[in-house]
């Protein structure tokens, strides 16, 4: 499990190590809430952008997990954005975003164990942005994409997967640095 999360970690630096060596590089922090096959969720990231080039990464929280209550529904998400046309106020852009959530099984017997439920998520994105002044700006997104879903269940120690289509819904506002 450890090295899972050593392996994320790397994956999100790597970008950032590339960029920080290059000159002129905007930082910026996004708040977002999303609707995808996962549920309602809280996304807060930080962000590298080079021209129109934008890489962000930040924790995700899972509204909409009721079935598993104080149980973390928490997860991360990771994507890049490019802007395609730009105006004085209004953006358009297109996005790859890669998102995850971990949660514990249900376990109402305490079988115990170290198993953990988990939800991977791939949209591609089109998003509209409106440039508030040179630092705030407010976004809307929509996505398709897939979904992977890992399950455990305890009673039986069997996992199972399933995987489909998944749409996403999302609203940002943006600061930049």
């Amino acid at each position: 499990m450890i090295r899972k999360w050593i392996y994320l970690l790397a994956l999100l630096a790597l970008p950032s190590c590339l960029l920080w060596s290059q000159s002129s590089i905007d930082h910026s922090a996004q708040l977002s809430s999303s609707l995808s096959w996962s549920g309602a969720d809280v996304h807060l990231a930080y962000g590298l952008q080079k021209g129109p080039h934008q890489l962000y990464a930040g924790p995700r929280l899972l509204l909409s997990n009721s079935h598993l209550p104080l149980k973390g529904p928490w997860g991360g998400a990771l994507g890049y954005r490019i802007r395609l046309l730009q105006s004085r106020r209004l953006l358009s852009t297109a996005s790859v975003e890669y998102k995850f959530i971990l949660s514990e099984p249900y376990d109402p017997l305490q079988l115990g164990g170290d198993f953990l439920n988990s939800i991977h998520e791939w949209h591609l994105s089109y998003g509209l942005w409106y440039r508030l002044n040179d630092h705030w700006q407010l976004g809307s997104t929509i996505g398709t994409g897939f979904y992977l879903e890992r399950l455990t269940d305890l009673q039986e120690q069997r996992k199972q997967g399933f995987s489909g289509y998944s749409g996403q819904l999302g609203f940002l506002v943006r600061y930049v640095f």
